[in-house]
C-alpha cells in the first residue's frame, strides 16, 4: 500500500463528503434491492459507504489505510475491513 495515503487520511474527511447526487446515482445504477450487500474497495473514509449503509444496504467497506479507516463515522450496517483490492479475505461470488 502506498503509504501517502496514510499521510493524507489523517485531515481527508474534513475536505471531503459524499455527494447526495452521486449517491443517488449509484443506487440507480447498482439497481439492487434495499439491504442488499454493497462491497466498496477503496473505501478511504467511508463517505460513500456511510452513505449506502445509510440507505439501507449492507456495506463492507476495504481499505488498507489505517489512517483512513480512523476516520469513518460507525454505522449498523457498514462493517469495515482492513485490506487490498488484489487479496481480499471474502469468498468468491459473495457479491
Amino acid at each position: 500500500m502506498d503509504p501517502h495515503y496514510d499521510t493524507i487520511g489523517k485531515k481527508y474527511s474534513a475536505t471531503r463528503a459524499a455527494d447526495p447526487r452521486i449517491t443517488e446515482r449509484l443506487i440507480d445504477l447498482l439497481a439492487l434491492e434495499i439491504g442488499s450487500p454493497i462491497i466498496d474497495i477503496g473505501a478511504g473514509t467511508g463517505n460513500y459507504s456511510w452513505a449506502l449503509a445509510d440507505h439501507g444496504f449492507h456495506v463492507y467497506a476495504v481499505e488498507p489505510s489505517r489512517s483512513m479507516r480512523d476516520q469513518a463515522k460507525p454505522h449498523d450496517r457498514l462493517n469495515w475491513i482492513a485490506a487490498i483490492a488484489e487479496s481480499l479475505p471474502i469468498p468468491d461470488a459473495q457479491f
